[in-house]
């Protein structure tokens, strides 16, 4: 039975459009912001029962006293051709949203965690939702919104993958795509191998020549600096010849007989 009670509706066979559960959206304070973006047939007496409430909510909200507010916005709305690439038209779309990880049951209703349903959930996938319905008004936003309890994962139906885009402009049609998303290998770049090639080389190169150089060269250099060769004096001659070049002349320091007599004194 579809209609749960009078606060909570059972939409059975809608297609998520967009999922917002394992990849949340965040509020004003950062808190994860958990959605379903889904279609349903137009001629869907669960969608008939949400649009019900929908209006039910409305006429019990202290806020608008039963009329929406300029700008306000009820949940429920049609596609329009040329929207989510024209695979849902006339269907009726709306987002389920709750500040908290819903229940995810499989269709057997066993309780699912993340790590089995995760990929489970996209873009064409097929589930049933247990919804309510709540007023607000915030930052300027009004009307009435679907809050999200809890869905089921319809995985016998074996839905394909679809892309329905943002559901505005069909962006396929103007850049001549078919609106399913290719995935590109990314160009891989060589790495960047100087500052690799310098840490390398330049230490080495510094290592090797530098010392080196400096134990070759300075040394030699200091050697030849401050301990200068002393070089041996000029010879002169033989030995025998620089002593008697260094002895007083014999005809100089020999005096002569006669003058040796001239010096006697006289008597």
């Amino acid at each position: 039975m579809p209609m749960i009670d009078e606060n909570y509706v059972k939409v059975c066979g809608c297609t998520i459009v967009w999922d917002g559960i394992t990849a949340p959206d965040k509020d004003q304070n950062g808190q994860p912001k958990y959605k379903l973006k889904l279609a349903a047939s137009a001629g869907s007496p669960d969608v008939m029962l949400l649009e019900q409430l929908a209006q039910s909510t409305l006429q019990a909200s202290q806020k608008f006293q039963g009329v929406l507010p300029p700008g306000g916005r009820m949940p429920v709305t049609q596609a329009q051709p040329g929207e989510y690439n024209n695979l849902l038209n006339g269907y009726m779309i709306f987002n389920a949203k709750t500040g908290k990880l819903p229940d995810v049951y499989s269709e057997t209703g066993q309780l699912l965690d993340i790590m089995q349903y995760g990929q489970l959930l996209y873009g064409g996938q097929q589930v049933d939702v247990l919804v309510h319905c709540y007023d607000y008004d915030n930052m300027g936003n009004k009307g009435i919104g679907i809050g999200l309890d809890g869905f089921a994962i319809i995985a016998s139906a074996q839905a394909p993958r679809q892309s329905f885009g943002t559901g505005g402009i069909n962006t396929a049609n103007v850049f001549g795509g078919g609106g399913a998303a290719v995935q590109q290998n990314p160009v891989m770049q060589p790495p960047v191998q100087q500052p690799q090639q310098f840490a390398q080389q330049q230490p080495q190169q510094f290592a090797q020549q530098q010392p080196q150089q400096f134990a070759q060269q300075q040394p030699q250099q200091f050697a030849q600096q401050q301990h200068p060769v002393m070089q041996p004096p000029a010879q002169l001659g033989s030995p025998m010849q620089q002593y008697q070049s260094q002895q007083p002349d014999p005809q100089q320091s020999i005096i002569q007989p006669m003058q040796a007599h001239n010096m006697l004194p006289t008597q």
